[in-house]
């Protein structure tokens, strides 16, 4: 078995640890803590608290937008925790996102011109 090909939550408790991809600069969700080197933030505290019932540790690994399918693809990932789009595309290629961890709005604000 590869790293992070884990088919089951059992081999990812034979193994000891959960590899979690994730990004370095989507603060407050995760970041690197400047000095330190570490990942921190929201989605760092939800795979830990994750990890923590499941009796494993948790190993980050630095990713970019672009990389995220494929690493988890080739397994080299057993979940990624960064901001990720639900789309159709998504829900056929990896079975769907039952329940996301957050949800967001966009919106746009613009300013009132006065004229006269």
């Amino acid at each position: 078995m590869l790293p992070g090909t884990a088919d089951s939550l059992d081999e990812v408790k034979a193994r000891g640890k959960i590899i979690v991809g994730v990004s370095d600069t989507t603060p407050p969700f995760t970041f690197k803590r400047p000095g330190k080197g570490d990942h921190v933030g929201y989605d760092i505290d939800l795979m830990r608290a994750v990890a923590k019932r499941l009796g494993v540790a948790v190993e980050t690994v630095s990713l970019s937008s672009a990389e995220r399918i494929p690493m988890l693809q080739q397994g080299k990932l057993d979940f990624v925790t960064t901001s990720m789009t639900r789309t159709p595309d998504g829900a056929r290629r990896f079975g769907g996102v039952e329940r996301p961890t957050r949800r967001n709005s966009m919106g746009q604000m613009v300013q009132r011109v006065r004229h006269g």
